[in-house]
């Protein structure tokens, strides 16, 4: 996966969602590694059946190699307070995941296969903006009257 950065944006892509059955499946690409996750389907129903739903967790999913199937939770998944987006959060993901709540509802709908999902870049990068340089007031004023 190609990360895209810019310097005007506070998100980088780093993965996308789609459907598997009636999983959310959610692959990203953290620490150069690619990581599958998965909101399951009652958690999915949950937290897109109500707009106070509580976080879900996010399961990552393998199996050994006598098949047996490993569930082990690994983070949360969340609507903000604003309810425009769905924050992903785990311990592999290097930072907050995020999606518009729209694009959401078209893959829980299955309108759309997939949807690029993106980080929240650290804020600590982002430089601020240079100060502009100020004139003398008085000057101003004095030609003003």
């Amino acid at each position: 996966m190609v990360m895209i950065t810019s310097p005007r944006f506070p998100f980088t892509r780093c993965g996308h969602i789609s459907m598997k059955e009636n999983a959310l499946k959610i692959s990203y690409d953290a620490f150069g590694i690619n990581y599958i996750v998965f909101i399951l389907e009652k958690d999915l129903q949950t937290l897109t059946g109500s707009r106070f739903a509580p976080p879900v967790p996010i399961h990552e999913i393998w199996q050994t190699l006598d098949g047996t199937v490993i569930t082990q939770k690994i983070g949360y998944a969340h609507r903000p307070v604003s309810s425009n987006a769905l924050v992903i959060s785990t311990t592999t993901s290097d930072g907050d995941l995020v999606i518009p709540w729209s694009k959401l509802q078209q893959i829980v709908n299955r309108k759309r296969r997939s949807a690029p999902i993106s980080r929240i870049k650290d804020k600590a990068i982002i430089p601020p903006r240079s100060p502009v340089p100020a004139h003398d007031i008085r000057n101003g004023l004095a030609q003003g009257f």
